[in-house]
């Protein structure tokens, strides 16, 4: 933690925004917090990892404003913040997945990282399969481009091939087999992402040997 000069009040959307410089499981207990509207939750979450006690007040449409309460501001501690008030300029992603699918020959590739959401591209040899996984806090939605294989979630089997679709809920044991003859293309999207930003992996060895977790860095920083 660094001294320095008060920014002034913060509500909670540029509370937020401070938060995201911080370590990512505390930014993701923070948001949970904030929606589930325990605020006083919150708010003694930050003092004890900050190491500064915060004064809460509600004003206006329910909003709240959360500021040190030493009153004298050359005593407050407080880590450098930068304000975004103004609107993202991010410009997102846009191209044809399908044409982006097939055309991946890595066992994984990240192809964009968004603060909320992952899209990856991935292709199974014949026989090759991701591997039995379970994602505790995070959705997943997979799409099949070519191929044929079967998808495993929580022991429930289904056949997928091109055009296939399967949602995979958070804290379900799943799996992913190519059990053609020819690659299985496939994309997915994880809510929250679950990889480092432009993760590459050609094979699933290099997978299995590179222990990568998402970072909280987003392609758009």
């Amino acid at each position: 933690m660094r001294k320095a000069v008060y920014p002034g009040n913060l509500g909670l959307t540029e509370m937020y925004q401070f938060m995201t410089t911080a370590p990512l499981p505390l930014v993701v207990q923070f948001n949970t917090l904030i929606k589930r509207n325990k605020t006083k939750e919150a708010v003694r979450m930050l003092e004890e990892y900050f190491g500064i006690k915060f004064h809460t007040s509600i004003y206006g449409k329910g909003r709240t404003q959360l500021m040190p309460s030493h009153k004298d501001p050359r005593k407050r501690r407080w880590m450098h913040v930068v304000l975004q008030k103004s609107k993202s300029t991010k410009k997102g992603f846009s191209d044809n997945i399908e044409k982006d699918t097939i055309a991946n020959e890595n066992f994984r590739k990240v192809l964009y990282t968004g603060e909320h959401t992952q899209l990856v591209v991935m292709s199974l040899n014949p026989g090759e399969d991701i591997g039995m996984e379970v994602h505790k806090n995070i959705d997943q939605f997979f799409r099949i481009e070519a191929g044929e294989g079967l998808a495993v979630v929580n022991g429930h089997k289904y056949k997928i091939s091109n055009g296939s679709s399967v949602v995979v809920p958070a804290g379900s044991e799943h799996n992913f087999i190519n059990t053609g003859k020819a690659k299985l293309k496939l994309y997915s999207l994880y809510s929250p992402p679950n990889h480092k930003d432009k993760t590459i992996h050609k094979t699933k060895l290099d997978a299995n040997e590179d222990d990568e977790h998402f970072d909280g860095k987003t392609t758009e920083r």
